[in-house]
């Protein structure tokens, strides 16, 4: 079944809806050059979401936009986990974040082998390397060395 009123195409086809295409594949999928969904609350105070479950729990996850706030969330266990600010500051587990990334907890910083190099700087990471009779482990940061240079520095190691 296919409506065209002015060329704007809605297709129900086997249960799924189609908004500007003709073979929706999804329950809801959307077509076009550049297609857009747009969810807009009627009041700016308000807040716009997309709910996430199951049958028996619908809010499990949500991405919500606060207007009030003018703040990105990020919900899961039907709890904000992440939030953006309109600063872009970035918080894990905090919703006031100070930062560009305020981190709630402890932040795991894995191995990093890649050369050091422009794209580098400012990198932390972690660095195990297993020896015979010693191992080690390091924390280092990528940092501009000269003009051209760059290494990663070591912040601290351990040994045993």
């Amino acid at each position: 079944f296919i409506v065209d009123d002015v060329n704007q195409k809605f297709t129900f086809t086997n249960g799924n809806v189609g908004i500007g295409t003709t073979s929706p594949a999804r329950q809801l999928t959307l077509g076009g050059a550049a297609p857009v969904l747009s969810l807009h609350s009627t009041s700016a105070t308000g807040e716009s979401s997309i709910y996430l479950g199951d049958a028996a729990d619908d809010n499990e996850g949500r991405i919500v936009y606060s207007n009030s706030q003018d703040a990105m969330q990020i919900w899961t266990a039907a709890a904000e986990k992440m939030r953006i600010t309109s600063a872009g500051d970035t918080g894990i587990g905090v919703t006031a974040p100070r930062a560009k990334l305020d981190v709630a907890g402890g932040v795991k910083v894995a191995d990093d082998t890649d050369s050091a190099s422009a794209n580098k700087v400012g990198t932390l990471r972690y660095r195990y390397v297993p020896g015979s009779p010693k191992n080690y482990s390091y924390v280092d940061m990528c940092m501009q060395t000269g003009a051209s240079s760059y290494a990663w520095v070591n912040i601290v190691q351990n040994v045993w």
